[in-house]
């Protein structure tokens, strides 16, 4: 019987990964963004406010319906905004193959990751 090395399995994985269509859009698309430097910047300041909205919610502080407003209108600014989203969709395509590949080896060692509901949720 041979030995199985899992470290190479996992440096052949990356390799492939590297190699797959997802990861060579995103590399592309995040070297349009980092090319255009007010595109990078505007992004940098959405998923600031971003976040500092979901700390507030997390905190339960109240959102004041201007900054939900000027947060709305940002997003539909960076949704028509062709190289941020070209970015921004292929952040979130290469985000789910790797999600995917997580689940993938965690359910081929029984490992609960929190991705499957607990059963006592369930009943």
């Amino acid at each position: 019987m041979s030995q199985v090395n899992v470290y190479d399995d996992a440096h052949r994985l990356a390799r492939s990964i590297q190699a797959s269509p997802e990861y060579v859009n995103f590399r592309l698309a995040a070297a349009r963004l980092k090319g255009e430097k007010s595109s990078l910047e505007m992004l940098h300041d959405f998923r600031r406010r971003q976040f500092e909205l979901q700390a507030k919610a997390l905190q339960g502080q109240e959102i004041a319906a201007e900054e939900e407003e000027r947060f709305e209108r940002l997003s539909e600014i960076l949704a028509s905004h062709a190289v941020i989203a070209a970015f921004l969709q292929a952040e979130y395509t290469l985000s789910r193959l790797l999600g995917d590949i997580q689940k993938i080896i965690a359910e081929a060692v029984d490992v609960d990751l929190g991705l499957e509901e607990d059963d006592q949720l369930k009943q």
